[in-house]
Formats: C-alpha cells, structure tokens, sequence
C-alpha cells in the first residue's frame, strides 16, 4: 500500500539539516526573509493590523514573540496571526508561481514568532522558514492552478500546511508528528477569494500562519491525523482541488531534490497592491517617463488582460483604499494623475478624490484571446494597453510579466531601495543599516540578533 503524500514532506522536514542545503537557496532564502521584514514593519502600522492588535487583547498571553512595529512581546500565536497579517496589510510581499499566491506570509511569522521563542540562531531560523515554504509550494505544484480557480485564496489555502511544517521544524517534531501535524493543517485550509478589496484578505496571512503553528502544537500534544488527508476520498485535493481527481500516483514528490525557491523563484513586488496591476504599472510608468499625459488628455483606455487578473482585480469602481489595491482601474487613473506607485498612492483621499472617480468610467478591461491561450491562468498577468487620446492618436502598449519575475529579477539595489523606504516609512531610519548586515549574513545571527528583529526604535 502506498504511503500517504504527506509522509515524503514530513521525511523531508524532519531529515533536512541546514548542512543540507545548498548555497544558492541558503542566499534565495536570506532574499526573501529581508523582503518579508522590510514589508512587515510599515504594515504593522496598517488599520487591519491594529484591529487585529485589538483582537489579540481577548486571548494574548506573555511570551517572547516581537510582534513587529512594536516594542511589544507575546505568544507565538498571537506573534503569528499579527505578523502575518501585518506582512500583507501592504500587498507588498513576495509572489509564488507554485502556489498563485503569497508563499512567505503565513510561514515567515511562524519562523519568526518560534526562533524568538525557542532562542534559535539565524541558521535555525532560515531553516525553519525553508522547509515550511518548500512544503507549501509542493502541494502547490500538485494542485496549482484549480486549486486557485475553485476560488481559494491559495495564500491561506496551502498557507496554512506551510506554516504547519515551519513549525514542526521549530519544535524539532518526529516524523509522525509532523505528518499529524499537516493532516490537521489540512483541515483548516479555507480562504475565500470573494474577500479580496477588505481587511480580510490580509487577515487570511494571519490566520494561516496561526492555524499551521497550531496544528503543530495540537500534534505536538498527541492529536492524530490521516497520512492520506491530501489524496483520499473526501481529502484536502477532492474538496478544495476538485471536481477533476488528482491521483497519488500522478504526483511527483519532488521535495528536497527541487528547489522551488530558486527551480521556480518568487516574484517581489515593486508595488504595493495586487501584482495583477504590476505589468500595467511598469509599462505605463516608462512611457510616461518619456511623454506625460494628464487625465484631460485621454478619450479612453481599453485594457487586455489574461485570464488571472479578472480574479484578483475585482474593484472596478473602488471607494477606499483596500478596493483600490485590487483594481486596475485604480491602477491605470493613480499612475496618469499622482504619478508613480508608492505606499502613499492609496489613501482614501486620493481614490474618492472626484476626478478619480470620474476617470473610471473612460476605463474598461477584458480578458484578451491571445493573452488567455498564451498565458491561461497563470501570475504573470500580461497586458495589453490601448489609448486613444482626444486629439485622434492611438498608443498601443504591451508587456508580458512585471520587473520582480524570476525571468526579471530585481538587481540588489532595488531590492535595498524598496528596503530603505519600506523602514524610512515608518520611522525605523535607524534600523536599515543593522538590519540589512544581519539579513545579508543571517546564517551568522545568534539568538540574541534573531530576538531583536521587529522591535519599533
């Protein structure tokens, strides 16, 4: 009989020593760990992240988990769910092909919220993170994309075994703990899409990341769990990966021999908001470097798009700034009229702002046959971008991914830039430089360093 899909992952989590792992994932891993702390301090600060700081009030207890932009401390699972929610209030973090998602937001708070519990050196902790975004992108690699066009938000949907996995590596769990412990993360996969554009969906980061820690725990005390909860009747690829079957025997587990943090690669963002926006964004932002037009210019914009973006870009008439981040529309009018995206493009001010609101209505969009048979459902979000302006010239533009790609990767000075202003935002100036020498060297962190990260000066 064959051994359940999840017993390969927990072999891997439980076997894999940091010895154990390449030089160009050990630098992959310290590129995506410095980009989840530099988004995480400012969204600290967000509406969404404080409303959860409220919410953990009922249920917080003492501990040492910094929850981040803060002075404060507390347990691990409420480090967990503030600091994942937190790492996405910006639609600012990482993006994974494996998964159609966000792969580090439920995992990162787990590594983070256990090493300074548990007083793991910088070593521990990239482990920990490692091996959680490694499980959670082969069971991406399984389901991936239906999983996605069934309507889950597959940050917390596969976020959560992710997290689970982090976790058992933590705590050091054995074999058949940690296969109980993805079994019971299984059962708390959920996330719907019908939330993107509300504080929701970056609550489904904090969720997913306190729902996996759990599960660890609850296996770590001796709850048990079905080997085979992936793949059998009524399992985790039936009910959320569905109707189609997807056979055990058709999955290739590939985990520990494939690398999917640098097989795949993740997409950073240059831009806080939904990536379906990102190649609409670079490729208007060049042009208007070289010819500016202003809103009063233009007769109407057609936009092509592939078959993701109509998904995820679902606030075509948005009223606040969360709407806005999930709106092409938005996107296309912030670009024309306030110039180039940044954290302080979405306010509220600027979206209700009348001439904005207005502007939507020269705007309209459609999935492109071209586009969707090239690209069918995928994250790279092509665009195809005409304008017509009101003295009769048209402009066509066209891209096909944004910068931040794996096939477009990001040079080392803008991922410092993005860094730099990301702490600058929030009043963390004094943190860049220190921050940034542990992240680039973290395998030499001790504990004490490990500990420090996410304090407020």
């Amino acid at each position: 009989m064959q051994e359940g899909l999840l017993v390969p992952i927990a072999k891997f989590i439980v076997n894999t020593r940091f010895e154990d792992i390449p030089e160009s994932v050990i630098k992959a891993t310290k590129v995506a760990l410095a980009d989840w702390v530099c988004v995480t301090m400012p969204g600290a600060d967000m509406p969404v992240a404080q409303d959860v700081k409220k919410f953990i009030e009922y249920r917080r207890r003492e501990g040492k988990s910094v929850l981040f932009g803060s002075k404060e401390t507390a347990d691990p699972m409420s480090a967990a769910l503030f600091n994942g929610t937190a790492s996405h209030a910006l639609d600012y973090d990482d993006c994974g092909h494996s998964v159609l998602g966000h792969p580090t937001v439920p995992v990162a708070p787990v590594a983070f919220a256990l090493a300074q519990l548990l007083g793991l050196d910088g070593k521990d902790l990239m482990r920990t993170y490692l091996l959680g975004l490694e499980a959670e992108c082969q069971i991406g690699r399984w389901t991936t994309p239906v999983l996605s066009q069934n309507g889950w938000h597959t940050t917390m949907a596969y976020g959560v075994l992710g997290a689970a996995a982090a976790a058992a590596a933590a705590y050091g769990l054995t074999e058949e703990q940690t296969v109980n412990a993805l079994a019971i993360a299984a059962s708390r996969a959920g996330g719907l899409r019908s939330n993107f554009g509300t504080k929701t969906k970056a609550l489904h980061a904090g969720l997913a990341a306190m729902s996996g820690l759990e599960a660890a725990l609850l296996a770590k005390s001796g709850i048990t769990g079905n080997p085979k909860a992936l793949e059998a009747q009524d399992g985790y690829f039936q009910c959320l990966a569905g109707p189609a079957p997807i056979k055990a025997e058709d999955c290739e587990v590939n985990i520990g021999k494939f690398w999917d943090i640098v097989e795949v690669g993740l997409l950073y963002k240059q831009y806080p908001c939904c990536s379906g926006s990102h190649p609409t964004n670079d490729v208007l932002d060049e042009f208007l470097r070289e010819r500016p037009l202003k809103l009063d210019d233009i007769e109407r914009i057609h936009a092509g798009v592939s078959l993701l973006s109509p998904r995820e870009l679902t606030c075509h008439r948005p009223t606040d700034c969360i709407q806005a981040k999930f709106s092409l529309e938005y996107a296309i009018t912030a670009r024309l009229l306030y110039g180039p995206i940044v954290v302080d493009t979405f306010t509220d001010e600027k979206v209700r702002n009348p001439e904005v609101q207005a502007f939507f209505e020269k705007i309209e969009y459609e999935i492109d046959d071209e586009l969707a048979k090239k690209y069918e459902f995928t994250e790279k979000a092509p665009i195809k971008l005409d304008i017509w302006l009101k003295n009769g010239e048209h402009i066509f533009l066209e891209r096909d991914m944004a910068y931040g790609n794996p096939e477009k990767p990001f040079t080392e000075e803008q991922r410092k830039r993005k860094f730099d202003n990301c702490l600058e935002s929030c009043g963390c100036a004094s943190l860049i430089d220190p921050y940034w020498k542990t992240l680039c060297e973290l395998e030499k962190a001790d504990a004490a360093a490990v500990a420090a990260f996410g304090v407020k000066p």
